[in-house]
């Protein structure tokens, strides 16, 4: 009988995308959740009539406040499970018995704890990464750990109500608080106490890697990334996680060459893409196109039956902002949620028949309301499906461009900007440990691309994120700050959302069931 062979770990960074598995975004879900019958945001008067209220000081003296305590609780629980399991793992760490694990390997066993590390395989061994981290500790330096995240809010109509962090955010800014104060407390503890915090984080906000891109507007990120701050600041873990600008971060610590390298690599690589994928977009015959993608993209990804390009292409239609559906919108005065619903249902289906004659008619029609008359609805539709598809298919072949523009560099950027961080990710990689998060309803689904939701988890309730038109078709309850609030920064979005497998009647009875049940556990 064969033994199982054991999976190959590679300790450092691999240049290049893998072409059997590596994941490129954080969403692949939302064409497959926009195809559920009867799906649709709730209307203005519904949305008010369900929403509950909470006041700014509710929120920061009673809510936050009970978060952080869990997430202190769990950082115990998490610390004291760490050495249990360094114990029992001892032979990873190439000494010969428990009794000789040092510091720096029980700090690594934090990170192995699947509380915190999404893959069960291993992208670092631990006694390369217990190596690093022991030559911080010999020195007495905190363990700095970095990770790519919160790039800005996907404010499309699905998604969210709004471009401000949430408590989705808040979710994730304590799942690397957690982390931190987890290591600390081991640290701390082994340095006979400390007046600093030992470990801490630092999220690379990437938004302006891709905003041009997809049309994110410069000061949305920069309100985002405020509003990050100003959750940090609230939750009182500002020793733990700070939050940095991506090209800010680029610009002061990558030297010029790379920042070169790098700008020339994505320029090459757009162009490569732009030869070999623009011919086979037919607006006409999506499944055709869908499928010359998948057979001929540069970048294959052999794991997924779909390859990359078309899963990245379906998760951008629900990402991006479309200029001629909004030019259209605002100057015929539709309700642009009803028609971005309408249009990404049915994206892969035409409308209507156009002829190259019926162009200039439908363009003078999205210019001149008055015009409308000339022109029928499925003939305006279908011109603008087909202008959402353009946009999304080049916006693809862009964030390709730019990931490569990372991956293809022999040293990450990242790294090569604080190189005695750990470096963390959100897509596992070789020499990267790839973060956990809360799945639900069967979806793993990023902050950013999707709203907070309180929803029951066994005996136990999680804070997670779904897509607030999901979250609004299973019967979730918004919760936002009144209009009249002097501490409202979020324009009646919603501060999160609660499941309906959750009862109650009032707020007070809501925080009585988080006391009671609320976890930090993701798995």
């Amino acid at each position: 009988m064969n033994e199982k062979a054991k999976p190959v770990v590679r300790d450092s960074y691999q240049a290049g995308l893998s072409h059997v598995r590596e994941a490129v975004i954080s969403e692949h879900f939302m064409h497959k959740v926009n195809q559920i019958e009867g799906l649709e945001r709730l209307n203005n008067a519904n949305f008010s009539q369900k929403a509950m209220t909470i006041s700014s000081t509710r929120l920061v003296e009673t809510l936050l406040p009970l978060l952080n305590a869990a997430s202190n609780q769990f950082a115990l629980q998490r610390a004291k499970a760490a050495r249990r399991r360094a114990s029992k793992n001892f032979r990873q760490y190439q000494v010969s018995s428990e009794r000789d694990l040092s510091t720096s390997d029980v700090i690594t066993e934090v990170m192995y704890d699947r509380q915190f590390l999404r893959s069960a395989s291993e992208n670092v061994s631990r006694a390369v990464l217990s190596r690093k981290i022991g030559k911080l500790v010999e020195r007495r330096e905190p363990i700095h750990m970095v990770i790519p995240a919160l790039p800005f809010k996907c404010a499309t109509p699905l998604k969210c109500r709004g471009k401000n962090p949430d408590l989705a955010e808040v979710g994730f800014l304590l799942s690397l608080f957690e982390l931190s104060k987890t290591v600390d407390l081991i640290y701390s503890d082994a340095l006979g106490g400390s007046q600093q915090s030992m470990a801490f984080f630092t999220v690379v906000s990437d938004g302006r890697r891709f905003n041009e891109f997809v049309l994110e507007p410069e000061d949305h990120i920069s309100r985002y990334q405020e509003g990050l701050r100003q959750w940090i600041s609230d939750l009182s873990i500002t020793d733990y996680v700070r939050v940095e600008d991506y090209e800010e971060i680029l610009a002061a610590k990558l030297p010029p060459g790379l920042r070169t390298k790098k700008a020339g690599i994505r320029k090459d690589v757009y162009h490569r893409y732009l030869e070999r994928m623009n011919p086979l977009l037919d607006t006409d015959d999506m499944d055709s196109s869908l499928s010359m993608a998948i057979k001929h993209e540069p970048d294959p990804e052999t794991f997924y039956a779909e390859g990359r390009f078309v899963p990245l292409f379906k998760s951008l239609i629900y990402t991006i902002h479309f200029k001629t559906l909004s030019d259209f919108v605002r100057r015929h005065g539709e309700c642009f949620e009803h028609v971005y619903s309408t249009l990404t249902k049915h994206i892969f289906s035409p409308f209507a028949r156009l002829a190259a004659s019926d162009i200039p008619l439908i363009e003078a029609c999205i210019s001149d309301p008055e015009s409308r008359p000339s022109v029928s609805q499925a003939e305006l539709y279908e011109y603008l499906r087909r202008s959402m598809l353009r946009q999304a298919w080049d916006a693809t072949m862009h964030y390709l461009s730019e990931i490569r523009s990372d991956r293809d560099m022999e040293l990450d950027p990242i790294s090569t900007c604080f190189p005695q961080a750990i470096r963390w990710t959100i897509h596992a990689k070789p020499g990267q440990l790839a973060m956990q998060s809360n799945p639900a309803c069967g979806m793993q689904v990023q902050p950013w691309h999707g709203a907070g939701v309180f929803k029951g988890a066994g005996s136990g309730i999680k804070l997670c994120a779904l897509p607030s038109v999901l979250a609004e078709h299973m019967g979730a309850i918004p919760v936002v700050f009144p209009n009249h609030d002097n501490g409202n920064p979020m324009d009646n979005q919603p501060l999160f959302y609660v499941h309906p497998d959750l009862e109650f009647s009032t707020l007070e009875d809501f925080f009585s069931l988080l006391m009671a049940r609320f976890t930090r556990k993701r798995k």
